[in-house]
């Protein structure tokens, strides 16, 4: 199982240590958002008809960088004989960016290839350490550190939740696969005991 973690600097990591969405990306998206404001504040005709060329401009770069990313994904989970663990849907974040779409392009490709797809609940994923499952607030530093308070295990925070993904899409799928999606618990005993 390869665990897939969504999110907003990095448009995806996995549990392999692959990262998706370089500083092109990052410039790009930048840009986009940059240009978008100008003319909003501007407000004229021309520049609304401009905001809307733009728009669609914008939406196709998504839709091909998701396309892009999602078939990477899966042609390394088909390559390795893996399932494809995932966040389950969650709120767009960064200015409209569809993290959903990413998801379901992951899905359908994976899908057409018989790579097994499961969602897993994202709730305390990026607190929760992937090697003592200690699950706390104070763990997640800042945006990409995370250090566990517990056992002291520290690597970058997506990389960290993309593997906790891993784990419990492989518990999930061991127990029947797309159930209900597994949660985790703030309690680390209760998250223990999910795993083990």
């Amino acid at each position: 199982m390869i665990g897939v973690d969504v999110g907003i600097r990095r448009l995806a990591t996995t549990s392999t240590g692959i990262s998706y969405a370089g500083d092109d990306i990052e410039k790009k998206r930048a840009w986009y958002l940059k240009r978008r404001s100008v003319l909003q504040r501007v407000g004229t005709r021309s520049a609304k008809r401009r905001l809307r060329k733009r728009s669609g401009k914008e939406k196709r770069f998504r839709k091909d960088t998701h396309h892009v990313i999602s078939k990477q994904i899966v042609a390394v989970a088909e390559g390795t004989r893996c399932g494809i663990a995932v966040r389950k849907k969650q709120r767009a974040m960064f200015s409209g960016w569809s993290f959903y779409r990413l998801q379901q392009f992951i899905r359908y490709k994976a899908e057409s290839q018989g790579v097994v797809v499961v969602f897993i609940d994202p709730h305390y994923t990026s607190q929760c350490c992937s090697k003592c499952f200690h699950i706390e607030r104070g763990n997640r530093r800042s945006q990409s550190e995370f250090c566990c308070r517990r056992c002291g295990h520290a690597e970058h925070a997506d990389l960290n939740a993309a593997k906790v993904i891993r784990i419990l899409g492989l518990r999930q799928w061991s127990n029947g696969g797309e159930v209900a999606p597994m949660r985790l618990q703030p309690q680390a005993t209760a998250f223990e005991a999910v795993v083990n």
